[in-house]
This record gives structure tokens, C-alpha cells and sequence, in this order.
């Protein structure tokens, strides 16, 4: 690139992933790497004239004027082909200036993905450790990929069968940098990296494998290495829930030993495979066993899939009303998206959502429900139909600094009023980050909407961390509805929640009523509102407006 000393020339240059370096208020393109201009088609000097928003499809290039889109999205080239990409967002330096620089990964080819991710990330961090070092920093002491994976097959060599490799991460470091900043997250990575140094000691080793992954590698007996696990997770469990404004950062390990022929590779992938397994099985520890590997190619498969799907419309929504538990007149309902694939018909949520919410596409999804509910609003409104519609908020659109003004624009542009909406956020969620999400929700009270705790009772917070939510409706667990008349410990959850409730003014909706008898019941308990099969499946959108008077004219 045109300056020795920008990140670009230590780094970003040479990767074969294009690479922009832009102004980072206007988002005029200042330089670019050969593999832009490859990839791309433009010529050096016609990049120079360009903005980020100029290799967007014209039709998006309004929506995102005031910054760069997040989750999957289309860049267009000079020849009119459309890339599907994701893209790693860091600072730069430019002629002595702070810049930004984005580093753009074709994610078409979803078998790429992960290769390419991990050498951008790799440069990335190389590129900071030389920055640092020319700003007279020093760059903090690492034991690199190469040498890690040298070690581990030394050890294999000489141990055979007593080696153990494990794979530690950072859960939640992107949030943290979003909405605190990298400096934060970085000082995480490098506290953690010095307690696993500390549990090391002398007989084991520790790596940084990518930002916020660390393998640590050394000798010993079955009983020994879960001694090592034990250590490792209560060294860094506390200090992971540090209360940097309350941001909870999680960990995941991953445990892997040899089997005959094996290699260092090998077992930092499977290592790694494990910890993602484990945190899927909602554990923070996960031993690797073959099949995972089969199921890692069946959920690469599933995400390529999905990435596809939002992009070719291949999301749908249903609606399922919500009624008053004494007249059974529909007073809301709620939006429920359905993923139409081509090979495996309609999915639910159950299916897709956990997968959304760890890789980002959550985002898009949630773009997508926000803009069909609040259609679907001004439609029965339309319609003179006084039912407000209820949609589900992710974690990480909650922490978004931009949720709160996207959620003003959607609204503005189908002209919705806010009284017309209510957003159902989980109790996890919720607590994920108590300030944030009290700031965010007092905010978006502000503005007219409702707010519903969807799933009570399901997500372990306390009743102390809950009252700081201000919120509207509560809604309890399909779990203790289904075993109400048998259960005791049901029994009494749904009628402390729905004493709760009067006490405080909210209202209490029950969900997953199935029976007659489940309906009698609640009504006798105090519920104020039911949702259920009993009263209505999920039905599309057509079908929904319809039930209120099939003589109105329904698109």
C-alpha cells in the first residue's frame, strides 16, 4: 500500500481477502489492496473516488447512510456480478491519520468460511502486535499458532497417548466491543491469557490461537487433566464475570487426547470442535467425540443454508393470537417466524434461532420481523382491527446502539403507532446485561411500546435483578402450564407469578394452553390472558386477518 507505515503495509496488504481502508466519518474509500481491485473489478484510481456505499446494491445504500450494515450482506462489482459477504471491521492508520479498515470475506463458499476467517484474524492480530511496536509499544509476549502446534507434536512424539490439548474461548467478547469498546475486550483477553499462563506454570503451555482462543497443551493421566479442566474454569470464571458494566463474558473449554496416528492439528480441531459442542449442550465443558465432527458439517451445511435463505427470501411469518382468559376475545398476538426451505419444508424457530443468534444472523432476521410486524400492524389498522402485534427481541439486537433508531424508522416508515406494538424479550435475554437492557427497554417505553418477559420463569434470574426492568406483560412458561393440574411445584410457580402480577398492575398471559381443562384452571388461578393451540394454532398472515370478518377486503 502507498504508506510504510499504515497497518496496511504490515498486514492487511498481503492478504487475499480484499481490504479497505476508509475515512471513518464519511466512509470515502482512501486505499485498497490488490485483492479489492481483483475481486472487484475497479482500478485503483476509480476506488479513490468511491464510498463503502458505492459496492452496496443500490437500493440499500440510503438505508445504511449513517454506518456500516452488520450481518451478511451484497456487495456489487464493476460487472454487475453480486457477492454475498460478511465483513471484520477494525481501526487503521492512513497517511498518519486513523482510519477504518474493512477486510471482506466472500461467504458464497461457506466451506471457505472458516479458513479464511482464520487468516484474516491472524493478520489482524499480527498487524495490531506490528502497530503497536512502531507506535513504541510493546506488544505483549505470545506463543504463536506455528510454535503451538510444534509443541503438541513434539509431546505426541515423545508422550504418545498421555498428551491433552485444550481449547479455551472468550464467549461475548463482540458484544463487549460493541458496546464498550475493543479496549475493554483486549484487556479481557489479556487477563485471561495471563491466569491460564498462572495455571500453566511450567509443565504446560499456552497459545493464543485467535483473538480471544487459547490452546493449552502439556502431559498427563485422565484424572490429572480433569484436575487441569477444574483449574482452568475456576481461574477464569470469576473474572470473566467481571463486572465491566456488567458485560458477562462466558468461557467455553474444549477437552481433546490423542488417538493413534494423531496430530497436533487434529487435536487443537477437535479440542476446538468440543468447546463448541459443550456450550451448545449448555455446558462450559465438552470432550470431543467422533461424531461431533459429522455434526459440525451438518451445522456448517444449515447456516450456509440460512445465509441463503434471508438473502432469497425465504423467510415467512405466522400469527397466533393472544385472548382475554374470561371472554376469549382476541386482544394481541404474536409474530412467529417460519424459515420456508426448499429440502426440509417449514422450520420453526427451534430449529434456527440458537444457530442465528452465535453467528450473527440474528440481525438480518430480526430486521426482517420488525419490518412484517409492523406491516402487519398499519394492515390492521387498516382494517379498523384494535389488536396490537407482539414480536421477539434477541440479546443482541437489546445491546445494538442502533436498535432503538432502526426500531423509530421501521415504525416511521409503515406509520405505525407505538401503542400498536409490543416487543417479548426472554428472561436470559434480559439479564444477559441488566444496565444495558433497562436503559434500552426504558427507552423504547418511552416511545409508546409495551414490553412483555416472554418465558417466565425458564431464564434463572432473581426476582432482585428482575425489578430493575420496567416492563408491561408477563408471560408464563408453556413448561408449567402443561403439568399444571399435576404438579404442585407448577402450581405454585404460575400462581406466585400471577399474585405478581396483580400486585404490580401487570398482565399475565399463560402460554401453551392445550386443553379445556388447562383453560379452566388458569381462569381460576388469575391469569388475565391465554395463548394456546386450545384457542388458536400459528396461521398465516391472510388467515389471521380473516378470522376477525371475512367480509373485509384482505390482500
Amino acid at each position: 500500500m502507498k504508506e510504510p507505515q499504515d497497518r496496511c503495509s504490515v498486514g492487511l496488504s498481503l492478504l487475499p481477502l480484499p481490504v479497505f481502508v476508509y475515512h471513518p466519518k464519511t466512509l470515502a474509500i482512501l486505499d485498497v489492496n490488490a485483492a479489492a481491485v481483483e475481486r472487484y473489478g475497479y482500478t485503483f484510481e476509480q476506488f479513490s473516488s468511491m464510498s463503502l456505499h458505492d459496492v452496496r446494491p443500490p437500493g440499500e445504500r440510503r438505508r445504511h447512510r449513517r454506518g456500516l450494515p452488520r450481518g451478511p450482506l451484497q456487495h456489487h462489482t464493476a460487472h454487475g456480478q453480486t457477492l454475498l459477504v460478511e465483513t471484520i471491521v477494525t481501526e487503521a492508520s492512513h497517511a498518519g491519520r486513523r482510519a477504518g479498515a474493512m477486510i471482506v470475506v466472500d461467504v458464497s463458499e461457506r466451506s471457505r468460511l472458516e479458513a479464511l476467517l482464520e487468516e484474516a484474524e491472524c493478520a489482524l492480530r499480527e498487524a495490531e502486535a506490528r502497530l503497536r511496536d512502531l507506535e513504541g509499544k510493546d506488544a505483549r509476549p505470545r506463543t504463536g499458532r506455528a510454535a503451538m502446534e510444534r509443541r503438541v507434536d513434539a509431546l505426541l512424539a515423545e508422550r504418545g497417548e498421555d498428551v491433552f490439548v485444550l481449547f479455551v474461548l472468550l464467549d461475548g467478547l463482540d458484544i463487549v466491543s460493541d458496546t464498550i469498546g475493543y479496549s475493554v475486550s483486549d484487556r479481557l483477553v489479556e487477563e485471561a491469557e495471563g491466569l491460564l499462563r498462572d495455571v500453566a506454570g511450567e509443565r504446560m503451555a499456552v497459545g493464543e490461537w485467535r483473538y480471544g482462543q487459547f490452546v493449552v497443551s502439556g502431559c498427563a493421566t485422565a484424572h490429572d487433566v480433569d484436575d487441569v479442566v477444574a483449574r482452568v474454569e475456576s481461574a477464569l470464571r470469576a473474572p470473566m464475570q467481571h463486572h465491566y458494566r456488567n458485560k458477562h463474558v462466558g468461557i467455553r473449554i474444549g477437552v481433546a487426547s490423542p488417538a493413534a496416528g494423531s496430530q497436533a492439528e487434529d487435536l487443537i480441531r477437535q479440542a476446538s470442535l468440543a468447546a463448541h459442542h459443550g456450550a451448545g449442550n449448555g455446558s462450559v465443558v465438552g470432550r470431543f467425540e467422533p461424531g461431533m465432527e459429522a455434526g459440525l458439517r451438518s451445522r456448517l451445511a444449515l447456516e450456509h443454508a440460512l445465509h441463503l435463505g434471508i438473502e432469497g427470501g425465504e423467510l415467512g411469518f405466522y400469527v397466533q393470537p393472544i385472548v382475554d382468559a374470561h371472554t376469549e376475545r382476541v386482544i394481541s398476538a404474536e409474530v412467529l417466524v417460519r424459515w420456508n426451505t426448499p429440502t426440509h419444508g417449514v422450520l420453526t424457530p427451534a430449529s434456527f434461532i440458537e444457530m442465528a443468534e452465535t453467528t450473527g444472523l440474528i440481525v438480518p432476521i430480526g430486521e426482517y420481523v420488525l419490518n412484517e410486524t409492523c406491516a402487519l400492524a398499519k394492515e390492521c389498522e387498516r382494517l379498523h382491527i384494535d389488536v396490537p402485534i407482539a414480536m421477539n427481541v434477541s440479546a443482541r439486537e437489546l445491546t445494538s446502539k442502533t436498535f432503538l433508531s432502526d426500531v423509530r424508522n421501521t415504525m416511521a416508515h409503515h406509520a405505525v403507532q407505538p401503542s400498536q406494538l409490543i416487543f417479548e424479550l426472554t428472561e436470559s435475554a434480559l439479564m444477559s446485561d441488566v444496565p444495558a437492557a433497562s436503559k434500552m427497554l426504558s427507552d423504547l417505553r418511552d416511545t409508546g411500546l409495551r414490553i412483555a418477559i416472554d418465558d417466565f420463569g425458564t431464564g434463572y434470574s432473581s426476582l432482585s435483578r428482575l425489578k430493575h426492568i420496567d416492563f408491561d406483560i408477563l408471560k408464563i412458561d408453556c413448561s408449567f402450564v402443561q403439568d399444571y393440574a399435576r404438579s404442585a411445584m407448577d402450581r405454585a410457580i404460575v400462581e406466585s407469578a400471577t399474585a405478581l402480577g396483580k400486585n404490580v398492575g401487570l398482565e399475565v398471559v399463560a402460554e401453551g394452553v392445550e386443553t379445556v381443562e388447562q383453560a379452566d384452571a388458569l381462569r381460576a388461578a388469575g391469569v388475565t390472558a391465554m395463548q394456546g393451540f386450545y384457542f388458536a394454532r400459528p396461521m398465516p398472515r391472510a388467515e389471521f386477518l380473516r378470522s376477525f370478518d371475512t367480509t373485509r377486503d384482505i390482500a
